[in-house]
């Protein structure tokens, strides 16, 4: 999946907000690296592993080849391999940025109080580095919050979060310490909840960048289109599900970016409750 710029501070804050589930679903986007394409998975997830290979290609079949290094993810603009953590209740509560030998990178993790998260925090080798203490309104909407250093309790960023009347989110303002505009994103959702496009915008509100999503009858992401404002330039991702497992979820699919420059298919594990 193409890897919107900002994400690392994204799922710092926008984490489960009392979304609404079904009992045989798991809402995966808020308070992760998913935040961008959401997705409702299949049955009650406990834990989530995503790992990204290079693809093999011979006889028109792929398979798993070496998997795929940090610098690797990073050159091609994907998201990194990790570990998603849920409760009983389909809340988030840890996400896991681990590398290609399962070292764990970065932990975020949530702690929930009735339901609600009220506080989230960044580790690095154990040690924390940031957090935040997530705001809400009347309607129990998530709206924002500040991200403070541990231990100097410095400010770091304030984040202004808007939703449309359904509650979807579609536009996420960051301040930086000083409390002036760094940047805004903008996400127009589907009647589905799916964000089907996204916009990047500076600090004088011009367009950076852009990113046109599609998704299949399942929910799951099939396109990407990224426009980059400068240097100019367009990428396109293709997203083709190789294999499901018994409850629906795919957990095998190839990527393919700008029609055979990169190829990689990204592996899934799931842990059901």
């Amino acid at each position: 999946m193409k890897k919107a710029f900002s994400w690392i501070l994204v799922i710092l804050l926008v984490s489960s907000c009392g979304q609404k589930k079904a009992e045989d679903k798991t809402l995966m986007g808020f308070g992760s690296q998913y935040v961008f394409f959401p997705e409702k998975l299949n049955g009650k997830v406990k834990e989530m592993h995503e790992t990204n290979y290079w693809a093999v290609e011979q006889d028109g079949k792929f398979t798993k080849g070496n998997p795929m290094t940090l610098k690797d993810l990073d050159s091609v603009g994907t998201l990194r391999n990790a570990i998603e953590y849920f409760d009983e209740s389909g809340n988030l509560t840890k996400e896991e940025s681990i590398d290609e030998n399962n070292v764990v990178l970065v932990r975020t993790a949530r702690t929930f109080e009735n339901g609600k998260n009220v506080k989230v925090e960044r580790f690095r080798a154990d040690t924390s580095y940031v957090y935040s203490k997530p705001e809400y309104n009347a309607e129990g909407l998530l709206t924002g919050g500040k991200y403070y250093r541990t231990g100097k309790d410095t400010l770091v960023q304030t984040q202004v979060l808007s939703y449309d009347g359904n509650g979807n989110l579609t536009k996420l303002e960051y301040l930086n310490y000083k409390n002036e505009k760094a940047f805004t994103q903008e996400l127009t959702v589907d009647e589905e909840g799916h964000v089907i496009n996204l916009r990047f915008l500076n600090n004088r509100d011009s367009l950076s960048q852009s990113i046109e999503q599609k998704f299949d009858n399942k929910g799951f992401l099939t396109d990407q289109i990224a426009r980059v404002v400068k240097p100019a330039q367009t990428i396109i991702w293709k997203f083709t599900p190789l294999k499901y497992d018994d409850h629906g979820n795919h957990i095998l699919w190839l990527q393919d970016i700008d029609n055979g420059k990169f190829k990689f298919l990204t592996e899934r594990t799931f842990i059901y409750y």
